[in-house]
């Protein structure tokens, strides 16, 4: 993978979890791409396949933010929020935030009060769980190499925390709203 910071190349990857309301990891992929503008569609068609259906929500940060990655049909259903923005958006835009019609609309669609208060569940839905892996459970680096085992490793270790969060939540009635959301 590219490092952005000095141009070089490292051994590394870049894990991605797709994560329902409760914090149970519904899609998981790990890529050589440093950057995850080019996930969002992937992770959509992973959540889609891996649930059944499409997802009635689906919310993402300004990393994700491409115009081509936002746009087009595949979006249909879906209430798409993915910020083209680093800064609040109470702030001015910076010189290079995009200016296009899309992101104007997107930004539009994320000032909205029922916009704004469902983006606000990303900070507890997708963050919380990156963070409980990273610090709760101590996990900094993959143990294998390649990117096919490392794939693996990551879905073993979100397998490990669905089932953490099944267990502290009683069980079947955290799948039983999964299933149903």
């Amino acid at each position: 993978m590219r490092d952005s910071r000095t141009g070089g190349i490292v051994q590394a990857y870049n894990a991605q979890a797709a994560v329902l309301e409760n914090q149970v990891i519904v899609a998981a992929e790990v890529t050589s791409q440093a950057a995850d503008k080019q996930q969002l569609v992937p992770m959509a068609a992973k959540v889609e396949q891996n649930l059944g259906a499409k997802p009635g929500a689906l919310l993402a940060d300004s990393g994700y933010w491409s115009e081509e990655a936002v746009t087009g049909e595949r979006w249909e259903g879906i209430n798409l929020l993915v910020s083209p923005d680093r800064a609040s958006p109470d702030k001015p835009l910076k010189k290079n935030s995009p200016r296009s019609e899309t992101a104007a609309q997107m930004r539009a669609k994320l000032g909205s009060e029922p916009g704004a208060k469902l983006y606000r569940l990303r900070k507890q839905t997708v963050e919380p769980v990156f963070g409980q892996i990273k610090q709760a459970r101590g996990f900094r680096r993959f143990f294998l190499r390649g990117r096919e085992k490392v794939n693996a490793e990551w879905k073993l270790i979100c397998t490990g925390h669905n089932l953490r969060k099944i267990f502290r939540a009683g069980g079947m009635r955290l799948l039983a709203a999964s299933a149903a959301g």
